[in-house]
């Protein structure tokens, strides 16, 4: 055909008009022209039909070849109530340009209401007629395209109020259903009927779990309100059940403030890591650090963890329990509802340690112990009693808690070269304390004292106990713990020659070694007035340098060290005189000692 040079055709009633049009010679650079057709018919007098080009290497597509699933489930609800029933596409589906679905109801026993879809479907596709709902939609501009499992389409009924009890009828799709795309080829559909029973309520049910170690919360309170109120508690499994329940509904956990040991200094080791760069926290962690409920993770809240665990009376939130989500709420509840879980954690727990059980780290596997020792009475009648490990010791943290017998003593003082004053609290017979470390681990030789008790006996009791209780922590600057097991001391006070009764001196001085002679261990005894820097050297005859030992910050106090008679590569000495030598601040003292073999 030439643009310029119109055909006239006189075909019978039973041809068809067909013609070819040479694209490159009408409109090169358009796609689409119009034919126009003029006809003698009074009725239409003129036909206008648009062409379209189609490139010469032009396939049509093929017809799709995956099914789509499309599920109506089962449902139930109580009379009078809404139900919410969706249209599932089970495998997803795309490219979709034209969709007719119709669905078959008892309308004796439901009443559509509306619906609701995420997917372009709107009012004006859906339309009703007595027991069925036509559903046809038609692409304008883009394709729909649904994920897997995607919910199609919700329609929403009003179950009858004269409705009984164990009533159902079938939510089906009924008629001719189609599923195609822009080139009209439909899709083979693969459709799966539901069935809707009245029922006399519906079920919530779930789990309260701990974030991170996912222990069950045992026991735990659940609370119902709304339009019905009931309280339940959770198994030993951590679930909980609420039956036979209808209308507006918000389910809300509740415990108590018991943490079960669960924050304690390994915690505030943990926050002072993560605010030095040396650790990361989860997230339910930094949640879990946020003491003070800024919504920040900051040196305040190291501050309010560390006056917790002293015992110190400090606000919300620290220490309560927060769940996630913290409700359910249903308006109203029209179906069963499961996997209703709730995750909980507590403000201050920063390593998400705690246990559904009271538990602490496990003492099968201690490798040494913490003890009280070197018990002696000062000028003033005051009794001092040492704490000392049977370990070498590095420490990042220590978080102890001592008791002692207020009918016996009065507490005095805590002597130690690392403790301040603010790293405990003493409160009805109660020493709590709790140190990290400010970037240098403190470190201990194996029977060096770590602190010191200093107690004022009353006259007119005679025994007692100074205890470790509850779960008392050490560890290295990396929280590495030590597993170390706790021992009490038993005070007799009628027995005074139990214990040694020392002279306080008034300067820094050093005692004679016991026993001297000796062979082959001897112990070196001395006293330090100030903290001081404290260093034991010992030398053979011809002033060589044997064995020393060195301390830093050395509290006030009496101090003893064991000497084996080995030298500092552990080689055995010989018989003979040896000399050895207190070094404290710019003072030096010198005494002699024998070694015979």
């Amino acid at each position: 055909m030439n643009p310029n040079a119109p055909l006239s055709i006189q075909p019978s009633s039973s041809e068809v008009i067909s013609c070819n049009v040479d694209w490159d010679k009408v409109y090169s650079s358009q796609d689409i022209c119009t034919i126009t057709i003029h006809s003698n018919d009074s009725d239409e007098p003129v036909v206008n039909v648009q062409v379209t080009a189609i490139p010469e290497d032009y396939t049509p597509p093929p017809p799709p070849d995956a099914d789509i699933y499309l599920t109506i489930p089962d449902t139930e609800a109580s009379s009078g109530s809404t139900v919410n029933i969706p249209i599932i596409a089970e495998s997803g589906f795309k490219d979709v340009a034209i969709i007719e679905l119709h669905i078959g109801f008892d309308n004796d026993l439901l009443t559509y209401s509306g619906m609701s879809s995420d997917y372009g479907l709107t009012s004006s596709d859906v339309s009703l007629s007595d027991d069925q709902i036509t559903i046809v939609w038609v692409y304008s501009g883009s394709m729909m395209n649904v994920p897997d499992a995607g919910s199609l389409i919700t329609l929403e009924f009003q179950v009858n109020n004269n409705a009984s009890q164990g009533e159902s009828c079938n939510i089906e799709f009924t008629g001719s259903n189609n599923i195609g795309d822009v080139n009209e080829n439909p899709y083979e559909l693969d459709l799966s009927n539901g069935i809707f029973t009245v029922s006399s309520g519906h079920s919530i049910s779930g789990k309260i779990l701990y974030c991170a170690t996912e222990s069950p919360l045992i026991n735990n309170k659940i609370i119902l309100s709304g339009d019905d109120n009931k309280t339940v508690y959770t198994n030993s499994t951590g679930e909980y059940l609420f039956e036979t329940i209808v209308g507006n509904l918000l389910v809300t956990p509740q415990k108590p403030g018991d943490t079960n040991g669960a924050i304690n200094g390994f915690d505030l080791l943990r926050l002072k890591n993560y605010l030095l760069g040396t650790t990361e926290l989860s997230e339910y962690a930094r949640l879990s650090s946020d003491c003070n409920g800024d919504k920040s993770v900051n040196g305040f809240d190291l501050l309010r963890l560390k006056n917790y665990i002293l015992g110190t009376q400090v606000g919300a939130p620290m220490g309560e329990w927060v769940f996630s989500p913290a409700k359910y709420s249903y308006s109203p509840l029209n179906s069963k509802k499961i996997n209703q879980d709730f995750k909980s954690y507590i403000i201050g727990d920063v390593n998400l340690n705690w246990l559904s059980s009271n538990a602490s780290l496990a003492k099968s596997d201690n490798s040494g112990e913490v003890k009280f020792s070197d018990c002696y009475y000062d000028n003033d009648k005051n009794i001092h009693v040492s704490v000392k490990s049977d370990q070498n010791l590095a420490l990042g943290m220590l978080d102890w808690c001592i008791d002692y017998d207020t009918t016996l003593f009065d507490f005095k003082a805590l002597e130690s070269r690392f403790l301040k004053l603010g790293d405990y609290q003493v409160r009805e017979g109660q020493i709590q304390i709790v140190w990290i470390y400010s970037g240098k681990e403190e470190e201990f030789a194996c029977d060096q004292t770590i602190c010191t008790l200093v107690l004022k006996p009353k006259e007119t009791l005679y025994s007692g106990k100074i205890s470790f209780v509850g779960d008392n922590h050490l560890s290295k600057g990396n929280e590495a713990p030590y597993k170390l097991e706790y021992k009490d001391i038993e005070i007799d006070l009628s027995v005074l020659s139990k214990f040694e009764e020392r002279q306080v001196p008034t300067e820094t001085c050093l005692y004679s070694n016991y026993p001297n002679p000796f062979n082959p261990t001897t112990t070196i005894s001395y006293y330090v007035k100030k903290i001081s820097d404290v260093e034991i050297k010992i030398y053979n005859i011809r002033g060589e340098l044997q064995k020393s030992y060195s301390y830093k910050n050395q509290a006030p106090g009496f101090y003893q060290v064991e000497w084996n008679t080995t030298e500092a590569s552990g080689i055995a000495l010989p018989s003979g005189i040896y000399f050895y030598r207190l070094c404290c601040n710019d003072k030096v003292f010198t005494k002699r000692m024998l070694l015979i073999k």
